[in-house]
């Protein structure tokens, strides 16, 4: 609805159709533009922006601030789904993901790097920029997914999939491995109500579920992340039982003397759900290998995801993937099964008890380094 602000004589819009009323379009002008083609259709916005000066960034911001599904199709989305109406206060089933700590000096770089770009984006208190959020966590993302050694990566405001209940918007990380998509990261936006932003959430893990079916991960779990930078909710979904589930939400204090001690535990988390997903994904891989090869399904080493990332970089040494055997032969083993066995050991060696912090430091590392061996 419209409203008029104290000393000021123009009217405040609120809703497009509001603003359609307001300058007298015809009838019926929004559905003669979607006949048009998505290209088609986006020249002419482009057009009309350019001619309206607005700027990029006012678009953005005004996408972003739009639901990107209408009501009933929200409801449609939670009944199918076994969800209420309203999500807020939803009990969703735990499904908690185990926590590794990593090494204090990993922390301590993520530390240096975050420090940095608040002094370049200011507290993170004081501005309210969604894009300046996401930069925000970058210190922290980009060197939690460079430990995985590129088998991990990450695509940044990157397309979903069009689904039934989305139209393709943009994530601000999606990330996954060859062969599937593993998790997402969301962030809050403005002005929206908390069940809003997690039905959008829900929404992008859909279409991930959705892309994965493409290349035979249907049943593959994926994680998702929603934050504001203070609030740290973690979810995930089980296409198979097709049920959402709460990991864990994490509050961050909103001050830099607080925040870095407090994005201890957020980092942690993070890494720990990027490697239980990978190790997932590795066991779907491994799985789905086993089928093809009792079909009698003959493929070439490249057409299976992580085979094709091992022949892409042969190790230089011999290793687990090039043991002798007892004649003094190397036997070559599967790619995926390497990696799928250093992740669990990776796993193991995180799980050991450490009581210091130089326990931590060296445990910690030798985890990684068994995380990243080709």
């Amino acid at each position: 609805m419209a409203s008029r602000r104290k000393g000021n004589r123009r009217l405040q819009i609120h809703t497009v159709d509001d603003v359609a009323a307001s300058v007298d379009l015809e009838e019926g002008w929004v559905n003669k533009f979607l006949e048009l083609p998505g290209d088609e259709l986006a020249k002419v916005l482009g057009d009309i922006a350019n001619h309206g000066k607005i700027k990029t960034a006012a678009i953005r911001k005004a996408r972003s601030s739009l639901p990107s599904f209408s009501g009933p199709r929200l409801t449609d989305f939670a009944g199918r789904f076994g969800l209420p109406n309203s999500l807020e206060n939803t009990e969703f089933e735990p499904v908690v993901t185990p926590v590794y700590n990593l090494p204090p000096s990993v922390h301590e770089i993520m530390f240096e790097a975050a420090w940095h770009t608040l002094d370049v984006y200011q507290e993170k208190h004081k501005h309210m920029g969604e894009v300046t959020m996401v930069r925000i966590l970058d210190p922290y993302i980009v060197r939690i997914i460079g430990l995985f050694q590129g088998r991990i990566i990450d695509k940044p405001e990157h397309a979903m999939l069009e689904t039934e209940y989305s139209i393709g918007d943009e994530v601000e990380h999606k990330i996954f491995m060859i062969g599937g998509i593993l998790f997402f990261i969301g962030k809050f936006k403005r002005d929206v109500l908390l069940e809003e932003n997690m039905a959008q959430l829900f929404v992008q893990i859909l279409s991930g579920a959705k892309a994965n079916t493409r290349v035979d991960f249907a049943n593959l779990r994926i994680y998702g992340l929603l934050t504001d930078l203070t609030q740290f909710r973690f979810y995930s979904y089980d296409p198979l039982s097709q049920n959402f589930a709460i990991d864990e939400i994490l509050i961050v204090n909103s001050t830099r003397d607080f925040v870095f001690a407090d994005m201890i535990p957020v980092s942690n988390k993070i890494f720990s759900v990027i490697l239980t997903a990978y190790i997932d994904g590795l066991e779907a891989t491994m799985t789905k290998s086993i089928e093809k090869k009792n079909k009698g399904d003959i493929y070439s080493p490249g057409s299976v995801p992580l085979q094709q990332l091992h022949s892409q970089n042969p190790p230089s040494e011999p290793g687990l993937s090039q043991r002798p055997d007892h004649n003094g032969k190397r036997k070559l083993t599967n790619g995926y099964e390497v990696a799928l066995q250093l992740a669990k050991q990776c796993h193991e060696k995180f799980d050991e008890s450490v009581t210091t912090i130089n326990d931590i430091e060296k445990n910690s590392t030798a985890a990684l380094e068994l995380l990243a061996r080709r």
